[in-house]
């Protein structure tokens, strides 16, 4: 009976492991495998005892799954009582793994799970490691320290931007307690974020969880960016660059917000995330598009499906798809699109493109940087 639950304990650990770890378990189960045959020829095992060692394995996967994740410490520091005006900018992304990576995927998920959604936990980071295998991950770490170093460019003296991350390290309160030990008494954190999502309720208690006052550090931040001018006709522009502007009118752009649920839109990230679109929208249409051309949609197969079918309809011969939400940029997110999109019928050729306006985008920099500067002049006690 031993051999049989330890059996379906490493060939649960070898679903969720990969690379060198994977190939051991694989082994050990294997060796596990060859016992539990003899045992079986043997008529060792019942159908009850078959059922309770895996069940049994399967709790002692998710226990060690715990204990695996990545673990964020919660350093004592030094109460300041003297006035520090040294200023820390963090810019917070959602952000992930640029790889497969156990520790970080198995907290992001335990994170952003519900409580009963727990026992699923081992299914989950399968389904994770194969979405790694089948799409190409973003390099996080190369853009955001790129953006980092332009913005601390722009804001000159007198600012240290530090870089962190929901869903990757260093996490929201790691950074916090970096910016804190390295002798910051004001924090300004810059969500990188287009609404008040759940995302941005996740950063608001990574920043309680650390308690900056109680260090006397004083702590300001800025807006999610739905309501930026300067960022709508930063996408805009892209969309510009991708088209041949004098062939417009046999063009169609798709504009797609977030993996929302029908229903969703009387909710208050979701109506500023429609009205950034709506936004983009107005100003392609300021472009000369006309407004049959320009379609907007949540990130749901059915709507997408049907907006794609109306541009077909007007005629154009290439359709532009452009993520408005930084979680589009995800490995998740990304997949549902480009499996959606595999699965609408393209049976007249009409050329389907993706668009992103979040990553090198200057005028992002620049409304960053206006938005850190005003808040700063602001008051702080």
């Amino acid at each position: 009976m031993i051999q049989m639950f330890f059996f379906f304990f490493l060939i649960i650990m070898t679903l969720v492991l990969k690379g060198i770890f994977q190939r051991i378990f694989l082994f050990g189960a294997f060796l596990m495998l060859v016992g539990v045959m003899s045992g079986w020829k043997k008529g060792s095992y019942s159908l009850k005892k078959i059922i309770l060692c895996g069940l049994s394995a399967y709790l002692l996967g998710i226990i060690a799954l715990l204990l695996l994740q990545h673990n964020i410490k919660h350093e004592k520091l030094a109460v300041n009582y003297l006035e520090n005006n040294q200023t820390a900018v963090i810019l917070l992304y959602e952000g992930e793994p640029a790889t497969y990576q156990l520790p970080y995927v198995t907290r992001n998920l335990i994170q952003s799970n519900r409580p009963w959604e727990l026992p699923l936990l081992p299914l989950q980071l399968f389904r994770q490691k194969l979405l790694y295998e089948s799409t190409n991950s973003l390099e996080n770490a190369y853009y955001t320290n790129n953006f980092k170093q332009k913005l601390t460019n722009i804001l000159g003296n007198g600012y240290t931007v530090y870089t962190g991350y929901l869903n990757n390290t260093p996490y929201v309160e790691e950074v916090i307690q970096q910016a804190m030990e390295e002798g910051n008494g004001r924090l300004i954190i810059s969500p990188v974020l287009l609404s008040e999502s759940h995302s941005l309720k996740r950063i608001y208690q990574g920043i309680l969880s650390v308690n900056p006052q109680q260090y006397r550090v004083k702590i300001k931040n800025t807006n999610p960016l739905w309501d930026s001018e300067a960022l709508a006709r930063s996408f805009v522009e892209r969309i510009l660059q991708q088209i041949d502007y004098r062939y417009k009118s046999r063009i169609g752009v798709l504009l797609v917000g977030g993996d929302h649920q029908k229903g969703m839109e009387t909710q208050l990230h979701v109506k500023q995330e429609i009205l950034f679109q709506e936004k983009v929208r107005d100003l392609l249409l300021i472009e000369g598009f006309d407004a049959q051309q320009v379609r907007r949609s949540l990130l749901n197969k059915k709507d997408i499906h049907y907006e794609m079918d109306l541009l077909m309809e007007q005629g154009v011969r290439q359709i532009l798809i452009m993520q408005v939400s930084p979680s589009g940029e995800g490995v998740e997110m990304r997949h549902k699109l480009e499996k959606i999109i595999d699965q609408r019928d393209n049976d007249l050729g009409v050329e389907i493109g993706h668009v992103s306006g979040w990553r090198y985008n200057d005028q992002l920099l620049l409304e960053l940087a206006k938005r850190i500067e005003l808040i700063n002049l602001q008051k702080w006690d």
